[in-house]
């Protein structure tokens, strides 16, 4: 299945791109997976809840399933999992976009931002082009430049380069 990381400092509006990505990959009838990297750390179920106490309480792995979600939680007693063991763990899908692992050898696209985020980040060996709210030219290698406000644009383009 084919993949591709968005990269960018935090705060440069990654999740908020994606969510409009997202949208329109969905109005072509794409099956998309995500993959979120957090690199200082989150809670997904909340204090006082029966998973919470559950999980709190020394269990591994905890599967929460419910009429329209299932959510699998576990513990990772060796570190965190590598990029290439989450990829292999998605299955029937288009498409798997990825939020962060700016440092991986994985195809990039950099999110850059007028006046907070102007300079990509991360591993750039692998970027295959850019997104930015300003004119981000002539970018480097000659890469494609997507307009941020324009994510049908980018929809487009990991279309015709990925399916």
């Amino acid at each position: 299945m084919p993949y591709v990381s968005f990269s960018a400092k935090s705060g440069t509006g990654k999740t908020t791109y994606l969510e409009k990505l997202v949208a329109c990959l969905k109005e072509k009838g794409l099956r998309i997976a995500l993959i979120k990297h957090d690199a200082h750390g989150f809670e997904i179920d909340q204090p006082g809840k029966d998973s919470y106490r559950l999980r709190k309480a020394g269990v591994d792995t905890m599967i929460l399933s419910g009429p329209e979600q299932t959510v699998q939680i576990q513990t990772h007693a060796t570190g965190e999992p590598s990029l290439k063991q989450l990829l292999s763990e998605i299955h029937d899908v288009d498409l798997i976009l990825i939020e962060g692992y700016k440092f991986g050898s994985q195809p990039k696209i950099q999110l850059l931002r007028k006046d907070y985020n102007e300079t990509p980040v991360g591993n750039l060996e692998n970027t295959i082009a850019y997104v930015a709210n300003f004119p981000y030219a002539p970018a480097p290698g000659n890469l494609p430049v997507f307009d941020l406000n324009e994510p049908t644009e980018m929809a487009e383009y990991l279309i015709s380069r990925f399916i």
